[in-house]
């Protein structure tokens, strides 16, 4: 919808699609990702590629209908069924998926299935053609739905009880870690400028940590700002 008025710019459908997990709008892009299930309850990715990004209040743009008559543009959805690389063995994720997370640029997307978190890399040569979806690295460690992106997608954030693990998202090495929570963590969620992670436990104590460039293994642990 258009936030001025309320009218509908766009009807997205996914044919084939049973259930959104979540959803993605890729900034400065046409690109709508969206992470689900299929109709035979595997996991799937896929986007939606607007016609054209709606114009701002008092602006116009030819992809926008100014017409109030106008009937919303309908979108059809594309994607595919994710491979993964396990113990040297190519394969589909199990349909038992839990999470997916996808960073704010659109780059890279987490999915998490067990004790492991399956990171894909997002590539997308212009906003017309389908992106395609590499499997890049596993990480090993017990997480259920307590994980997210930065927005550059080069960190992964994962809460471990009261502990918040960051790793590297090429690699999966560990960067660091951030306390600050007594009780068991959850929703680490990074500011949009990615320069701050807000966190919050059992014990209803929110903790803000300031994030910057830290190198692995210079320091483990950073108390929250």
């Amino acid at each position: 919808w258009r936030a001025a008025d309320g009218k509908p710019l766009y009807v997205l459908r996914g044919p084939g699609l049973k259930q959104i997990f979540t959803l993605c709008f890729v900034s400065s892009s046409r690109r709508f990702l969206v992470g689900g299930q299929d109709d035979g309850c595997k996991p799937w990715v896929g986007e939606w590629i607007l016609p054209g990004v709606p114009a701002p209040p008092g602006e116009t743009s030819g992809a926008d209908p100014e017409d109030a008559g106008a009937a919303a543009a309908e979108v059809e959805l594309q994607g595919k069924r994710l491979q993964i690389c396990h113990e040297g063995l190519n394969m589909e994720l199990p349909w038992a998926a839990l999470v997916y997370c996808f960073s704010a640029n659109g780059r890279r997307v987490c999915i998490t299935f067990g004790d492991f978190v399956f990171v894909f890399n997002i590539t997308s040569n212009n906003d017309d053609s389908p992106s395609t979806f590499s499997h890049t690295v596993n990480l090993r460690i017990a997480v259920r739905d307590n994980i997210s992106l930065s927005p550059d997608g080069r960190r992964v954030f994962v809460t471990k009880r009261n502990v918040i693990a960051v790793h590297d998202a090429a690699t999966g090495a560990l960067c660091f870690k951030l306390h600050g929570h007594g009780r068991h963590t959850w929703a680490p969620e990074p500011s949009p400028d990615g320069r701050q992670l807000v966190s919050y436990d059992d014990q209803e104590t929110i903790c803000v940590h300031a994030l910057c460039n830290w190198s692995p293994g210079n320091h483990q642990f950073f108390a929250p700002s």
